[in-house]
């Protein structure tokens, strides 16, 4: 399977459970050829501190395994395997911690979520 593939796969992963995060969430993604893998990164406008309005969130970073993504045989088994991303996100959302201390214009530091062949496809 090419890496367009995944991206579009990875994409459509992305878009099933954007209603896990706040309404105000940023998404970005990518495909990571050095990790064989699909990136999708998210972070949102905290709005906790009055004197940091713009402070972001912790980064998620979701990194779905090349593969995760080629042994999921997505095009016939699509609905299972979003079921099992949507619960796979729900499940570490019910555990994440946005808020952080990092300081004043200092990056936020990452959290990632590792999507591997078993999360998505047994």
């Amino acid at each position: 399977m090419d890496q367009g593939k995944w991206k579009a796969i990875g994409d459509q992963l992305l878009e099933s459970v954007k209603d896990r995060f706040p309404s105000h969430t940023e998404y970005g993604s990518t495909i990571d050829h050095g990790r064989y893998a699909y990136l999708a990164n998210i972070h949102w406008k905290l709005n906790t501190d009055k004197n940091r309005p713009n402070k972001t969130s912790r980064i998620i970073l979701i990194v779905i395994s090349g593969e995760a993504i080629e042994d999921s045989d997505y095009d016939k088994r699509c609905n299972l395997v979003q079921e099992r991303f949507k619960k796979f996100i729900s499940e570490k959302m019910k555990y994440f911690n946005a808020e952080h201390g990092e300081s004043y214009g200092k990056v936020p530091p990452v959290e990632e979520w590792y999507v591997d062949t078993g999360t998505l496809n047994f």
